[in-house]
């Protein structure tokens, strides 16, 4: 009985150090707890396929058995401005076999004031960013290997816009990933 209990105390301890990897910076056990709380509902809602998707922070990677490993995100939830969850077949080409789980894009209120500053020509221009014909975030086209890509397409006529999306766009930049 007293092994049993021993066991089950290590089970909770691992299985609760393993979450622990996605906490938040913040106080309020909310605000703390609210990246797992949506990578739990974006599994359920097979968005994702795993509890241990990458996590990319403005552009930069974090996967579980690796940069998250050792350290938890630097991340408070005041920090996150926008989270996108990448389609498997996108995340896969952009991070490769790691991606398997799932992609999750957070974009930072601290990044995108930098990227005003230092390109304010394209952040005061509403661009519609694809890759492979799927929307995704600017921080997500940053992140891409170059080495991984096979094509990119300006689109600024009118007409072509159109093929794109019903929006009003300034531009469209198309990313087309070379194939495995």
């Amino acid at each position: 009985m007293n092994q049993l209990i021993k066991s089950l105390l290590i089970v909770l301890l691992l299985s609760n150090c393993a979450t622990n990897r996605y906490e938040l910076n913040d106080q309020n056990k909310v605000d703390k707890y609210f990246l797992i709380n949506k990578i739990n509902e974006s599994k359920t809602k097979g968005e994702i396929s795993s509890k241990k998707p990458i996590i990319v922070v403005d552009g930069k990677p974090f996967r579980y058995n690796f940069e998250l490993k050792e350290n938890k995100l630097e991340l408070s939830k005041s920090d996150i401005k926008k989270i996108d969850i990448l389609k498997k077949e996108v995340g896969i080409r952009i991070y490769g076999d790691f991606a398997e789980g799932g992609v999750i894009v957070i974009s930072t209120e601290i990044e995108s004031n930098n990227t005003t500053s230092k390109n304010s020509d394209i952040a005061n221009k509403n661009i519609l960013f694809l890759v492979d014909g799927e929307e995704v975030t600017e921080e997500t086209i940053k992140s891409i290997d170059p080495n991984d890509i096979e094509s990119v397409d300006v689109i600024k006529n009118e007409a072509a816009k159109k093929l794109y999306s019903d929006k009003n766009y300034d531009g469209i930049i198309h990313v087309k990933m070379k194939k495995n």
